[in-house]
């Protein structure tokens, strides 16, 4: 087959949609770890009660009370943390952008020793 017979390459309209998808989850898990964190601080887990008086599981409570109790919240919280850590958001130009500018800015202070002008 001769490279003039090969289809021509598309567009890839994909990839702006993918990566900004991935931000978008990135930013999603972001929050969701906060929402964790803070019904974790909030909420007590030892005024839930997850079964009633005849030993029946109350669901909605249940659910709760596994989010806000200490061990189950610390646990969530870390592998919440742990795929926010090694989620790809630095491939986000915005991103990416955002982190450089960043860098560039506490190079140029701590070398100059000027933090605020």
């Amino acid at each position: 087959m001769k490279t003039e017979d090969a289809p021509a390459a598309e567009k890839l309209t994909v990839g702006k949609n993918y990566v900004r998808n991935r931000g978008l989850m990135g930013i999603a898990l972001f929050l969701g770890w906060l929402i964790l964190f803070f019904m974790g601080l909030s909420i007590s887990s030892s005024k839930l009660k997850p079964l009633d008086t005849d030993g029946h599981v109350i669901w909605e409570t249940l659910w709760l009370y596994a989010l806000t109790f200490t061990p189950t919240n610390t646990a969530l919280l870390a592998a919440l943390a742990g795929v926010i850590g090694g989620w790809p958001v630095t491939s986000v130009p915005l991103t990416k952008n955002l982190i450089l500018t960043l860098m560039r800015w506490i190079t140029i202070r701590s070398n100059t020793g000027v933090w605020f002008t």
